[in-house]
């Protein structure tokens, strides 16, 4: 699906709006901004936390990246430099590496800090190699404020899975 910039005001009222298409659809979708090209996918990059969301994608990223025979590249955003959360996160972050590996995936990770998520994935993306980015549809978007997977979907240099 082909994403343009922000839709005006009146784009947002219909339901012909991209984001609710993914919002409802039942299997994953691949959207791609402006001028981006779905190329070789040899390596995923997936944003995680300890939500139940980002327990749902490690199935479906384990899948694609058997597909593809790519590598998973898992991005631990944590918003404390040092502490319990960090740690939560570390440990999240290993667990994940051993299920995505128990399916004979290649697997790494990194822990950073970031306060802004969305931000934090699209500066990570353009230092990674990734070829595709997987997120989670958030549920509260609204008409008026862009949510973090829209953004990430209308600023990504690379194609985006949700």
């Amino acid at each position: 699906m082909r994403v343009a910039p922000k839709a005006p005001i009146f784009n947002l009222f219909n339901d012909n709006n991209p984001y609710s298409t993914i919002m409802y659809s039942h299997c994953p979708v691949i959207t791609l901004s402006n001028n981006v090209q779905l190329q070789k996918v040899k390596h995923i990059l997936l944003p995680i936390d300890n939500s139940e969301n980002t327990r749902q994608k490690l199935p479906i990223a384990c899948n694609i990246a058997t597909h593809f025979n790519a590598t998973i590249h898992m991005l631990a955003i944590c918003e404390e430099k040092q502490g319990e959360q960090k740690i939560k996160m570390k440990n999240y972050a290993e667990q994940s590496k051993r299920f995505i590996e128990e399916k004979g995936v290649p697997a790494t990770y990194e822990v950073v800090l970031g306060k802004n998520v969305c931000s934090t994935v699209l500066e990570y993306e353009t230092k990674s190699r990734a070829d595709l980015i997987i997120v989670t549809a958030d549920e509260d978007t609204s008409m008026f404020i862009e949510s973090c997977f829209e953004k990430v979907i209308r600023k990504s240099t690379i194609p985006v899975m949700s």
